[in-house]
C-alpha cells in the first residue's frame, strides 16, 4: 500500500475516532439527568481520568511536528505562533504545551529508534490519567530546581518516586514531598551567585488603575531585603503608621516614641500586608519631606497632585476664592 493511501486511511480512522468521542460525550450529557448524585460523582471521576490522559496524545503530536518539519512550512514564524493560530490559545499556553511535550512526549534517536520520554515515570502516569495539570506542574518545578550535577540515574529515580507519590497525594502534599526530596538530593542548596541576584533584582510599579491604586511587584537582592526587613520591623509594627496617623496622634493614640504612655494604644485591625503598605507610604512621605532627594528635571523632587474643577466642586466645604464663607461656589 502506498504512503498516500495509508495516510488517507488513517485520516478516515482519526476522523471516525473523533466523531465517536463526540457521540459518546453526547450520551454522557443525556445521562447526567437520569442518575443519582453518587453516580454523578463517579462519572466525574472517570471523565477526569480520561481528560488527564489527553495531554499524552498532544505531546506525541507536537514532538512529531517539531522533529519532522519547520514552522514556516505551516505558514508561521515559530511553533508558538503555529499553536496560537491553530488552537486560539495564548502565547504563554502555547509555550507551556511545547515545553511539556519536550519532557513528557515520546522521542526518537538520531537513527530513528523510539526513545522514552525524559520524565518517563511522570509521562506514563499522565498517559494513564493518574496525574492532572497541577501535579505535573509540581513535578516540573522539582526538575527545574534540580542542580546540573545530578546524574541521569538519580533524576529518573526521583521522577519515578514523585510520580508514584502523586497518585495518592494532592498538589499541596506533593509539593511538600518534592521539597523534601530535593533537600535530600541537594542538602546544601544552590550556591549563592551575585550575578544571578543582580539579574533577578527588580521593582516594577504598575500603571494607575481606575480606583487610583497601583500594583507593585519585584524581587530584592540580599542587601535591599535586609534594609527593608529592618525598616518594616519598626514601621509596620501593630499600631504604627495607621492611615489616620495625624488624627490618632492628636488623640494620643499612636504608638511610638512620642506616644502618651498613659493612653492605651488603639486596637489593630489591619492585616500584616496592609501594615507593610502603610509603612512604605510613611517612609516615602518622610523621604520627600526631608528635602534630601535632590533635583529632578531642574525641580526639587516632590509630588504634584492635579485635579479638575468638577472634582473640587464635589468635595464638601469647597468654595472658590471670593465666595462668602459657608457658601459653595456654583458654575
Amino acid at each position: 500500500m502506498s504512503v498516500g493511501r495509508t495516510s488517507v486511511r488513517y485520516m478516515g480512522e482519526m476522523s471516525g475516532a473523533v466523531d465517536a468521542i463526540q457521540s459518546q460525550l453526547a450520551i454522557l450529557h443525556g445521562a447526567c439527568d437520569a442518575v443519582s448524585h453518587r453516580e454523578l460523582v463517579g462519572l466525574l471521576a472517570e471523565v477526569t481520568t480520561v481528560a488527564r490522559s489527553i495531554p499524552a496524545l498532544q505531546h506525541r503530536v507536537l514532538n512529531r511536528l517539531v522533529a519532522e518539519t519547520e514552522p514556516h512550512r505551516l505558514g508561521e514564524s515559530s511553533w508558538t505562533r503555529v499553536l496560537t493560530t491553530a488552537l486560539r490559545v495564548s502565547g504563554r499556553d502555547a509555550k507551556r504545551r511545547l515545553d511539556r511535550a519536550t519532557v513528557l512526549g515520546p522521542r526518537r534517536a538520531m537513527t530513528g529508534e523510539p526513545v522514552a520520554p525524559r520524565w518517563q515515570a511522570t509521562a506514563a502516569a499522565q498517559a494513564r490519567g493518574v496525574l492532572g495539570a497541577e501535579r505535573v506542574a509540581v513535578i516540573a518545578t522539582f526538575h527545574k530546581h534540580l542542580p546540573g550535577w545530578v546524574d541521569v540515574g538519580t533524576r529518573e529515580s526521583a521522577d519515578a518516586q514523585l510520580a508514584g507519590l502523586a497518585a495518592g497525594l494532592g498538589p499541596e502534599a506533593l509539593g511538600k514531598a518534592a521539597g523534601q526530596l530535593l533537600m535530600m538530593i541537594d542538602q546544601d542548596g544552590p550556591e549563592p551567585c551575585e550575578q544571578d541576584q543582580a539579574r533577578h533584582r527588580s521593582v516594577t510599579l504598575g500603571p494607575q488603575q481606575r480606583d487610583r491604586t497601583r500594583s507593585i511587584r519585584g524581587r530584592l537582592d540580599a542587601e535591599a531585603g535586609a534594609y527593608w526587613e529592618a525598616i518594616l520591623a519598626n514601621e509596620a509594627a501593630p499600631g504604627t503608621n495607621p492611615p489616620d496617623a495625624e488624627a490618632a496622634a492628636a488623640h494620643g493614640q499612636a504608638r511610638g516614641a512620642d506616644a502618651d504612655p498613659g493612653v492605651p494604644a488603639r486596637s489593630e485591625c489591619r492585616s500584616q500586608a496592609q501594615r507593610h503598605h502603610d509603612a512604605v507610604k510613611a517612609v516615602g512621605r518622610r523621604a520627600l519631606a526631608c528635602g534630601e532627594l535632590g533635583m529632578h528635571n531642574g525641580l526639587p523632587v516632590t509630588v504634584i497632585v492635579s485635579t479638575t474643577l468638577q472634582d473640587l466642586e464635589k468635595e464638601p466645604g469647597w468654595r472658590s476664592p471670593g465666595a462668602a464663607p459657608g457658601c459653595r461656589s456654583r458654575r
